[in-house]
């Protein structure tokens, strides 16, 4: 039996929506210098103690709109997304003309799905300020997560000229222009990122997807190591690593690849199968079957471990290793899959 093996490429990856501002607080007055304390925390990361001092401020004043945007950040970054809404949405009723608690609402309403509302939101922010660069780069993302690329490349190149320093709105650009297949541009914008942020993971596996989609192996294969230099924690880069090490001939070392991946994301289905097509590559079928098994276990609507597993349960007993190798080098790009 015949047939292609698709390697479902993990890259491109967005960032979750950029993060709210931690603005410095006005001085004068007992709420003010309670707010700068604890906007301090705040930035220095102590979220706690920060998330306790605009408590304390809000009691005595409910309608401290910064104290309520701030909280807000904070259930933002734990991921209490629907907390952060609410606190977001009563800064915006207490502050109408808060462009900032606008943007931060849409930031919530994004990661809630709400991406119709998300935008008007968001919108309404940099039409209150625009020249608000966080506010045209959540714009971006959420444009984005519609499938409104040509409107969220727009947004991005705002937000970057606004402050060529925003390393996020460079990655995402490179995120949305990877989407539209114009990978010098997607490379050249992931590198900006990278140069104002050199421990972006992220940035770094995406290069290399975007330097792999090109053809270029040996420089994907560095990126990816880079990206795990700065994370070595992050399964997408090691799979794709694993598929860049295949393409290279590398059998050896895309399955042990492969396999760590796995190890950092058990349920990682992809990669279960790639893991199954390299096998089979190593003439071990048993394993490689075992792999598409479980891919298909952990994804049951996943077409392509369905058929890389009939692909392994009927190759001829006695095939050579060379033929196992060509068969699976027959992969197509085409369909490659980026993360959401």
């Amino acid at each position: 039996m015949s047939g292609k093996n698709q390697r479902q490429q993990q890259g491109h990856r967005s960032r979750q929506v950029t993060a709210p501002t931690v603005t410095s607080a006005p001085a004068g007055g007992a709420a003010e210098a309670a707010l700068a304390t604890a906007v301090r925390r705040h930035r220095a990361g102590r979220l706690r103690e920060a998330a306790a001092l605009y408590r304390q401020i809000l009691k005595a004043q409910p309608d401290h709109a910064e104290a309520l945007h701030l909280l807000g950040v904070i259930a933002l970054q734990t991921r209490r997304h629907e907390v952060a809404a609410d606190l977001f949405a009563k800064a915006v009723a207490c502050k109408p003309d808060f462009a900032e608690a606008h943007s931060s609402l849409g930031v919530a309403l994004v990661n809630q799905g709400k991406l119709d509302e998300a935008v008007d939101l968001i919108g309404k922010a940099v039409a209150l300020d625009p020249s608000h660069a966080n506010a045209h780069a959540n714009l971006g993302v959420a444009l984005a997560a519609l499938g409104k690329l040509d409107a969220a490349v727009a947004a991005y190149r705002k937000a970057s000229a606004l402050d060529p320093n925003h390393a996020e709105a460079h990655y995402n650009l490179g995120v949305a222009l990877a989407g539209q297949g114009k990978l010098d541009d997607a490379v050249a914008a992931y590198r900006k990122a990278i140069a104002l942020e050199p421990d972006h993971g992220e940035a770094h596996c995406n290069l290399g997807t975007a330097l792999k989609d090109q053809g270029k192996l040996d420089e994907a294969v560095a990126s990816y190591r880079q990206a795990l230099t700065c994370n070595p924690n992050l399964a997408e880069a090691r799979y794709n690593l694993g598929l860049a090490l295949k393409g290279q001939g590398k059998i050896d070392e895309a399955v042990a690849s492969y396999r760590k991946a796995i190890v950092l994301k058990p349920d990682y289905a992809e990669a279960h199968t790639n893991l199954g097509n390299a096998l089979v590559g190593q003439a071990k079928l048993d394993e490689a079957v075992a792999c598409h098994r479980q891919a298909v276990a952990l994804k049951p609507n996943f077409a392509q471990a369905h058929s890389n597993l009939l692909l392994a349960l009927n190759y001829p007993d006695g095939i050579s290793d060379e033929v196992l190798f060509a068969e699976h080098l027959e992969f197509d790009e085409r369909h490659a899959r980026p993360l959401a």
